[in-house]
């Protein structure tokens, strides 16, 4: 008796079927059932997500380092500006301040402390109470010079009396230099003290 064709089609599907898993493949109709395709689909595509999750870690980190840093950076030349005119300002009032508290200034005024040390414009300049500024990182010094006139050319010069205010009268010089220790700290560049400092001259009116 011969066999219907759908018991031949079953015999032939079986011995091909047969073939195929002696070479390790597996059978035709299993890899085209649509939810073996879509599985496998699937986890290729998570394998390709996670790879692409790891390599945006990385490239946030990397990039986000380099961003903080220079963000960081910027702030703290912005800080050292700040400073800079600071003590360009302080050294400027403490110097307005000495010129009218010299060795003669009880005659025409009342001001005190008259007449006016060294560490009386110290203590004027760090009171100044500017914000964000660490006065302990502060150093004020005053110098003074007498006036000399030239009897040939009538120019005026300057003559050095030293530090502090031995030469505080009336027609002298006084400078008051303002020198501020600035912490420089930027991410994997430098973390250093840097010095700003500022000077100013004024001539001793009292």
């Amino acid at each position: 008796m011969r066999p219907s064709n759908a018991e031949a089609i079953d015999r032939d599907r079986g011995n091909l079927e047969g073939q195929i898993e002696m070479t390790g493949v597996r059978s035709y109709h299993n890899l085209l059932e649509p939810h073996i395709l879509c599985s496998s689909v699937r986890a290729k595509f998570a394998r390709i997500s996670r790879g692409a999750e790891g390599a945006s870690l990385v490239e946030f980190a990397f990039a986000s380092t380099i961003f903080f840093a220079v963000f960081i950076g910027l702030m703290e030349f912005g800080l050292a500006c700040y400073t800079f005119h600071y003590v360009s300002s302080a050294a400027r009032q403490g110097s307005r301040w000495a010129m009218v508290r010299g060795a003669t200034c009880s005659t025409y005024s009342k001001t005190s402390p008259c007449p006016a040390q060294e560490s009386d414009v110290s203590t004027y300049v760090k009171g100044l109470s500017y914000p964000g500024i660490d006065t302990s990182k502060m150093t004020v010094q005053v110098y003074t010079a007498q006036s000399s006139i030239s009897g040939s050319t009538g120019s005026t010069s300057w003559v050095s009396c030293g530090e502090g205010v031995s030469c505080n009268n009336t027609g002298n010089l006084v400078k008051v230099v303002v020198t501020y220790n600035f912490p420089l700290e930027i991410p994997f560049w430098t973390s250093e003290g840097v010095s700003i400092g500022s000077a100013s001259d004024m001539v001793y009116q009292q």
